[in-house]
């Protein structure tokens, strides 16, 4: 893969059809956890998303940065929940009731 079509982020971006959150979960996993490589690059990930970090309250507060700074948190949430919470495998037939 190019450089070019790494940072193509146009309607190729779109996950392929059929990809599951068993998909994401295991594509996660492999990408950060496999190698020492991938797991510096999470820790840099989660550094620069301040997620073990709370923006202190200091007067004046700035909605808008503590925001920002929230913002950053929520991602770095979002990719440690991707790595860490497996999928909930779904029943392959509904339970009926008995009659009684």
């Amino acid at each position: 893969m190019t450089t070019d079509e790494l940072f193509d982020f146009g309607p190729s971006a779109i996950l392929p059809e059929g990809y599951t959150a068993d998909d994401s979960y295991r594509d996660f996993r492999r990408v950060f956890l496999d190698d020492e490589a991938g797991q510096r690059v999470l820790s840099q990930i989660l550094n620069w998303t301040r997620m073990f970090q709370v923006t202190p309250p200091r007067p004046p507060i700035d909605p808008y940065l503590l925001a920002y700074h929230e913002g950053e948190r929520h991602i770095g949430a979002l990719i440690r929940h991707a790595i860490t919470t497996e999928p909930k495998q779904r029943p392959t037939k509904a339970r009926s009731k008995k009659s009684g």
